[in-house]
């Protein structure tokens, strides 16, 4: 039997090589996107999936409940908690802590600067990184212990058999390596390094940080108490049968008990997320879940087009292999037998295109993640279930794609085969119209979300700012007296200004309470005078003077800093347009001059402050995140961010002098500083990626229906001709055939594209609306699709239209 649909099969694509080979390179392209989008999916999923205890890890996030607002997550805890769970859970197995670091590792005169861990001495026995040399449970037992990755051993000694050597770290404390671990993978979520210092050491920042909790736990910081100041990572295994949902619901009365000081309105929680689902997590990685749907549906949908491109071409040459199915029906084959040839042909072809499909996968993996910066992995070698998986799905689309052609030609009547007439149904034309419906339809879809996923992102990185971002550099920098006053003295630096790192992240918050009795939380970002200004933000009513400053001082000058200013006794406040609405105000006016009570932090703030200024609405991250309601004030110490606006003729010269400046005036390190349009480019480099990655597609799959109905036309074309034969001998025109036979693909390629208009309209509509700010959906972006899939459907049927149009009658009339 297999003989049998080889030798079918070869004489098929003899005899037709142009259908066979688009037949074969459409479903070879269609399988190729289908696996790297399938693969990039997978890639998704298996972060963290290198520990060897991964399904019974956890990471402890802590969980900021403001009221009125979405959760506010981080990675680090309280250094109180892991020694809490053990205390009060039973259910909990180990828990374990990791604060990073960078020092100085130094092997006689070569020294490396390298990120590092301080850990309890079970993080290994939590972490089961996996281990190249070394006794796991004691690694890091000893004060002096440090566990390198195979690649800085391999980096500081030459080579990766390190156990037993000695480092000096940050010139003044000897450690022993006690182990090797193998380098971490790219798919990795929380760990930035594999380098762990044993944290039971006097030295250690671990020990440091216990201590500080200590006095403040003992009253040596009054009535106060930080125990949910947040620096450790806090990972956690369970008791063997304990459930996660048990110690999930215990979690906010801990973090009380933890923290019973806190502003009204303000819940605390800690949320215990596996490790392996980190990545995924919506609380830390907003869009990773929707992206992954994303790809997943166009690999679904350039499949599709692909498999509709071959069950019409199939289906086409069913009039030409009449005689064929005629002979093997009177020679005793049954409608099953020839069916199982018809789908062996199909898996044939299908087999072949997974080949190739194979072979193209392989090439751009490499491409793919680095364009998408992504973890996809085709190591078929290693992992044999891929081409299992492969060619399973080669098989099952063999069949699928294979079963109503097979249908077709083994229906076939013997004697009406033999004389060669194979007449359509009615039945079969709907089946092929409906095809091509869909075909274009997933074409016309995907032309429009990648027309609204550019506008978007256009309009994200360059219009919904509502700031001047142009020229401003930003420095993470303590905002010290002597930087800033000689940053200002630069030719090149127009002015500059601090403020705290809320400006970027919104991450401090506090709750007001409302005459209504309800709590509004709102974000509190610190700033220096002037600030507001440099981004060129005006008020809407009042001013920004946050502090009171001598005359004819101004921050974008040679002005003393904010915050050495003095802080007036009542405290100055502006707030957004959004807050303004919230706190019921009927406009920027009549805010002005009013008291508001805000439990305002740092020492030397009363409770009750007066808003000077209303500020339009604006965020550095307002396009990603839904507004909030802002509150600008005045702190003693603004320690986190320098703006600063360059002139961009004598950019590079100043960019040259900022490292001798920041040396000059007490900087150490590294000085830390970027462009916030770099930062924007980077907030959006996700959407900007699936913006090309969706273009990529929509012209495959803009290929495959060019192709396929290229060659559709030509089979159905030379189907008709003896009917366009008598049309012309009855007096028919060239137009009128030409038009009959555009419309004839035209219709269906119209009814996708009506299909296609309020699927892809509500989908755009949904994922528009997980924006604050974003473009309106436009309406000639529908009808421009569909012009452009009609043309698409034209230039396809042209020259077959065109050479039968023009034949004469008689070269018709002959043709059977």
């Amino acid at each position: 039997m297999l003989r049998h649909c080889l030798i079918s099969a070869w004489r098929t694509l003899a005899r037709t090589p142009f259908q066979a080979a688009l037949s074969v390179l459409g479903l070879a392209a269609g399988l190729g996107v289908a696996i790297l989008c399938a693969l990039i999916v997978r890639g998704e999923y298996s972060y963290d999936r290198f520990l060897q205890s991964y399904d019974d890890t956890y990471l402890c996030l802590s969980a900021l409940l403001p009221s009125g607002q979405p959760a506010v997550y981080d990675t680090r805890s309280s250094s109180e908690l892991a020694a809490t769970l053990r205390l009060r859970m039973p259910q909990i197995g180990q828990a374990t802590r990791l604060l990073e670091d960078t020092v100085e590792l130094r092997d006689g005169d070569s020294s490396f600067s390298e990120r590092i861990y301080w850990a309890d001495p079970n993080a290994l026995q939590v972490l089961r990184l996996p281990m190249s040399s070394g006794n796991r449970a004691l690694a890091l037992s000893r004060p002096d212990s440090i566990v390198l990755t195979r690649g800085v051993a391999r980096q500081i000694f030459g080579t990766q058999d390190a156990v037993g050597r000695y480092l000096q770290l940050d010139r003044t404390h000897r450690v022993r390596v006690t182990a090797v671990l193998d380098d971490l993978p790219a798919h990795r979520t929380e760990l930035d390094s594999a380098v762990f210092v044993a944290g039971v050491s006097a030295y250690s920042k671990l020990t440091e940080l216990d201590a500080a909790q200590t006095a403040a736990t003992s009253g040596h910081r009054g009535a106060a108490r930080s125990g949910f100041s947040i620096h450790v990572l806090t990972y956690v295994t369970l008791q063997a049968g304990a459930s996660l949902d048990s110690v999930q619901a215990q979690m906010p009365a801990l973090m009380n008990a933890l923290w019973p000081r806190r502003p009204p309105g303000l819940g605390v929680s800690v949320v215990a997320v596996r490790v392996d689902r980190l990545h995924l997590f919506p609380g830390l990685n907003p869009g990773v879940q929707s992206r992954a749907k994303l790809v997943s549906l166009i690999g679904i949908l350039v499949l599709l087009v692909a498999c509709i491109n071959f069950v019409n071409l199939c289906a086409s040459q069913a009039s030409r292999r009449c005689l064929e199915v005629g002979i093997r029906r009177i020679s005793g084959a049954t409608r099953s037998m020839l069916m199982l040839q018809f789908l062996g042909e199909a898996a044939l072809y299908l087999l072949a295109a997974a080949a190739l499909a194979v072979a193209f996968v392989e090439l751009s993996v490499p491409a793919v993640n680095a364009f998408l910066d992504t973890v996809a992995e085709f190591d078929y070698r290693h992992d044999p279930r891929l081409l299992a998986s492969v060619m399973a799905a080669s098989l099952f689309l063999a069949v699928t794609t294979g079963l109503y052609p097979a249908w077709i030609l083994a229906s076939l009547r013997p004697v009406r085969a033999l004389r060669g007439l194979f007449t359509h149904s009615v039945a079969a034309d709907a089946v092929r119209q409906l095809l091509i419906a869909v075909q274009f339809a997933v074409l016309c879809a995907l032309l429009i979300a990648a027309g609204v996923l550019y506008q978007q992102r256009d309009y994200a990185t360059r219009d919904a700012l509502r700031t001047q971002t142009a020229q401003m550099l930003m420095i993470r920098s303590p905002c010290r007296a002597a930087l800033l006053v000689e940053l200002r003295r630069l030719p090149g630096v127009r002015g500059a200004a601090c403020s705290a790192r809320s400006l970027l992240d919104g991450q401090q918050f506090t709750n007001l309470a409302l005459k209504s009795g309800d709590n509004l939380a709102i974000d509190v970002v610190p700033v220096e005078n002037g600030l507001l200004e440099l981004y060129g933000i005006q008020p809407l009513a009042g001013s920004f003077a946050l502090r009171s400053e001598p005359a004819g001082a101004h921050a974008l000058t040679e002005a003393p800093i904010s915050s050495s200013a003095p802080l007036p006794a009542v405290p100055r406040l502006v707030i957004n347009q959004l807050a303004m609405h919230r706190l019921g105000f009927a406009s920027a006016a009549a805010a002005i001059g009013q008291p508001l009570q805000a439990p305002l932090f740092g020492p030397g703030r009363a409770a009750t402050g007066e808003i000077i200024g209303v500020a339009p609405d604006f965020s550095l991250n307002i396009v990603a995140k839904q507004l909030k309601p802002t509150l600008y004030v005045a702190a003693p110490s603004l320690d986190q961010l320098i703006s600063a606006r360059l002139d961009p003729a004598a950019q590079p010269q100043t960019l040259a002098q900022l490292p001798g400046l920041w040396a000059a005036t007490g900087g150490s390190g590294r000085l830390d500083w970027f462009f916030v349009n770099q930062y924007f480019r980077e907030q959006y480099d996700k959407v900007q990626r699936e913006d090309e990655l969706l273009g990529v597609f929509s012209a495959i799959t803009l290929l495959l229906a060019c192709l396929g109905l290229f060659a559709l036309a030509a089979a159905i074309v030379a189907r008709r001709t003896a009917e366009i034969g008598v049309r012309k001998a009855m007096g028919a025109d060239d137009a009128q055939i030409f038009r009959l036979l555009l419309w004839q693909f035209g219709r269906p390629v119209l009814y996708g594209s009506l299909i296609a208009w309020p699927v892809t309209g509500w989908l755009m509509l949904r994922w528009l609306r997980g924006f604050a700010y974003h473009v309106d959906l436009q309406a000639w972006l529908f009808p421009l699709t569909t012009l452009l899939a009609l043309s698409i459907a034209c230039a396809a049927v042209w020259s077959h239209a065109l050479r039968l149009a023009r034949a004469p009658p008689v070269t018709a009339l002959r043709y059977e």
